[in-house]
């Protein structure tokens, strides 16, 4: 946790995004490297019915941080995908709470 669910984008972009901003996002957010999961969604996207392979959507689960780090993390994220010929970036964040989340049944 963060958890970045990745809609729209192939297994060969996930995975050369994760490579290149995982140090960076471990910085920003100030946690572990290994507590970032990345999850690549088969999804796709239709705008005016088409399919549209240049759009994405993202979700960021994750505790509340401040809106800074948010900020940081978005702009990182944005421009690695841009870099990689996404136009239309969108990025949601979602807030989790301690009291609903539980990994491998110990709650946070």
């Amino acid at each position: 946790m963060p958890h970045i669910i990745l809609h729209n984008i192939s297994t060969k972009d996930a995975i050369s995004l994760s490579q290149e901003i995982l140090s960076d996002l471990s910085l920003i957010v100030d946690v572990p490297e290994d507590w970032f999961e990345f999850n690549c969604l088969n999804s796709q996207c239709i705008v005016e019915n088409e399919i549209d392979n240049k759009s994405i959507l993202v979700y960021i689960d994750w505790f509340k941080r401040k809106k800074d780090i948010q900020d940081q993390v978005a702009l990182l994220m944005n421009k690695a995908l841009a870099k990689r010929g996404y136009r239309n970036i969108t990025i949601y964040f979602r807030e989790l709470t301690k009291d609903n989340y539980y990994e491998n049944m110990n709650q946070f």
